[in-house]
């Protein structure tokens, strides 16, 4: 009987001294949160002309992120999957977008922006596209007291003050 006690006992003491060797720091860092990305509700969709009288709407549908540490706080990757719906199907089309990336501290201070582009290709009869871009080296300089979940990574269409206006007009109020 002896011998199926000494068992738990010894489970029980190892999982005891890991648990306090893991909290025992010994200046290890502290896990690394990324900021939290936001699609702005405003800039989240676009409609497009394309060829004739064709229009094409544009969403943003999925983002992820990864982040660093750097010397000035930490540098993040963003993940984005773009989405393309054409009205009618006809001809392979293009159609390319600008959209941003800003790091932006939790009272909306911009810290950085890129404007950059994406492209949806359709085939022949095709309704849907979609892209993913990769958007590396995005840098957040975190001051002095603050922690790195106090910002946000904001993504958005760069839209024309019409499409601005549009998008507006369809959210409910």
């Amino acid at each position: 009987m002896r011998h199926f006690l000494r068992a738990p006992t010894l489970v029980f003491g190892l999982l005891a001294a890991l648990a306090l060797g893991a909290c025992s720091g010994g200046g290890a860092r502290k896990p690394l949160v990324c900021p939290s990305v936001i699609v702005l509700a405003d800039a989240a969709t676009a409609t497009v002309p394309l060829a004739g009288s064709e229009a094409a709407k544009a969403r943003i549908a999925n983002t992820s992120v990864t982040c660093e540490r750097s010397d000035e706080g930490l540098v993040a990757a963003v993940t984005i999957v773009f989405k393309a719906k054409r009205l009618k199907t006809g001809a392979p089309a293009d159609l390319t977008m600008p959209f941003f990336v800003t790091a932006t501290e939790a009272d909306k201070r911009v810290l950085s922006k890129a404007v950059l582009p994406v492209t949806f290709a359709w085939e022949p009869d095709a309704v849907e596209a979609q892209v993913s871009i990769d958007v590396n080296d995005i840098a957040v300089p975190i001051a002095e007291g603050k922690k790195s979940w106090e910002y946000e990574i904001v993504i958005g269409y760069q839209l024309s003050a019409a499409q601005l206006e549009y998008n507006r007009s369809q959210q409910a109020p």
